[in-house]
């Protein structure tokens, strides 16, 4: 997503349907991003470098208040003293930088409604500190819907592989199983209708204390380790969307070096019991398959690998940290498919 968003290419349909899990010659696992049937492209970019610029005691009190507030949520320990949030907040964007553009497709929404940021499905920014002139999809509401793919299922299932959803905690003729709270968490944010989730995420936007008593006590305890990088991932999130400044511009950056830090704090549940099972699934079901794919090959081909054409890194990667927007969505896939051709012009 991040080589792509590079390049000028906004996925804009991130969800479990879209993600795919591979495995190379070596048996190492590897993940695809597909369907790029939403997707949107542009070749213009534009240079976004914020000047510094001095607070004044007033707007620095109340934005230092917020960073507080975001690393006390985060139960950080680390105590930043405030000279080092002044001269950050010195870099701050606080007004958008109003670029031409042209947005011909912003008035139809893209992507899937469960995974869906709340300002997308709002058609408009939340809870930004400024005017911005329209409301395009960015890079950072994409990794909000990639959140949400982990938060469903952290909230939906309690384990690794077929039959570990929560179903019966559903299932209000369960009297003994039934959980309310979690029902409701997963009609208001997944799969309740279109007004239901834009009011639900927009609320959640404005709130961190829902954000942990809707989202995060519901994950079943399998998923007890995530709790930290969820909150995380959150907490970046509303800095992005608020002020516009350095977690919207790279937003990749940081969601992956947090992602990156957790990963060696996270259990190795390669030998658990159910992580045996599922993979011992998945085995004889890869052999199934490639039985059978091997029995109706023609003569003579009856390898089955990644095509050469398919490397793990396809797009070029571009130096890290620039600073890039998106601008035009007249170029994605959706859009040619509506224009006319030369002979219906005629």
């Amino acid at each position: 997503h991040e080589n792509a968003n590079k390049q000028g290419v906004m996925h804009r349909d991130i969800s479990t349907g879209n993600i795919l899990i591979f495995r190379d010659s070596n048996g190492e696992s590897f993940g695809r991003l597909m369907d790029y049937d939403h997707a949107k492209t542009t070749k213009e970019f534009t240079p976004l470098t914020p000047k510094a610029k001095d607070l004044s005691d007033d707007d620095f009190e109340e934005f230092k208040k917020t960073v507080q507030s975001l690393i006390k949520f985060d139960k950080l320990s680390t105590v930043v003293e405030d000279d080092v949030v002044r001269e950050a907040l010195k870099w701050v964007d606080f007004s958008w930088i109003a670029a031409p553009r042209t947005n011909t497709l912003a008035q139809y929404m893209k992507g899937t409604l469960p995974f869906m940021s709340g300002e997308v499905i709002a058609r408009t920014s939340l809870v930004f500190h400024g005017a911005e002139p329209r409301f395009v999809h960015q890079a950072i509401h994409d990794l909000e819907s990639f959140l949400w793919v982990l938060v469903r299922i952290c909230m939906s299932r309690k384990g690794p592989g077929i039959g570990m959803g929560r179903e019966k905690e559903l299932d209000i003729n369960k009297p003994g199983f039934y959980n309310p709270a979690l029902s409701h968490a997963l009609v208001s944010y997944f799969d309740g209708t279109e007004d239901v989730l834009k009011e639900s995420k927009a609320k959640l936007l404005r709130s961190t204390e829902r954000f942990e008593n809707d989202i995060v006590k519901n994950f079943d305890p399998y998923f007890e380790p995530f709790k930290p990088l969820v909150r995380q991932w959150w907490n970046i999130i509303i800095l992005g969307y608020m002020y516009r400044a350095h977690e919207f511009y790279n937003i990749h950056h940081h969601i992956l070096r947090i992602i990156d830090d957790a990963l060696p704090t996270l259990p190795d549940e390669s030998k658990a019991e159910a992580t045996r099972k599922e993979l011992t699934r998945r085995e004889k079901h890869r052999a199934r398959l490639l039985g059978t794919f091997k029995s109706t090959a023609p003569a003579g081909n009856t390898s089955i690998s990644t095509p050469p054409g398919s490397p793990r890194t396809s797009l070029i990667i571009t130096p890290p940290l620039s600073y890039q927007v998106l601008h035009s969505e007249q170029d994605s896939p959706s859009a040619r498919k509506q224009r006319p051709s030369k002979r219906q012009k005629m």
